[in-house]
This record gives structure tokens, C-alpha cells and sequence, in this order.
């Protein structure tokens, strides 16, 4: 098989859309290229929309 297949990556496991003819725990090379580049954000740009925690007490008045 040398085929490319899409797959959806969840919770740290790509999960092919379609099912894959191959044997259980073979090892395959992957090559990953997000279909829509608009949704896949970086560590470091998620960093910046990730609001701080809040310190549990109200600002000055």
C-alpha cells in the first residue's frame, strides 16, 4: 500500500477516514500536510490567545 489517505489527528492518534489494509501494529512512515493550514495553529500561536489564569483575588478599586 502506497497510497496516500487522509486522517484526522485526535488525542495524539491519526485516525485514517477510510479503513487501511495492513496488519495490526505495523509500522508506517507518515508524512503529515494539513489539508486546511487556516486551522492548525502553532504552540506558539496558541500560546498567545490562551488567556492567564486568574489569581482568585480582585484588583484594587
Amino acid at each position: 500500500m502506497k497510497n496516500p489517505i487522509t486522517a484526522t489527528y485526535e488525542n495524539g492518534v491519526f485516525r485514517p477516514m477510510i479503513p487501511v489494509d495492513l496488519p495490526e501494529r505495523v509500522q508506517v512512515r507518515i508524512i503529515v500536510q494539513p489539508l486546511y493550514a487556516s486551522k492548525v495553529l502553532s504552540v506558539k500561536d496558541q500560546a498567545f490567545t490562551l488567556k492567564p489564569p486568574r489569581t482568585g483575588s480582585m484588583p484594587p478599586s
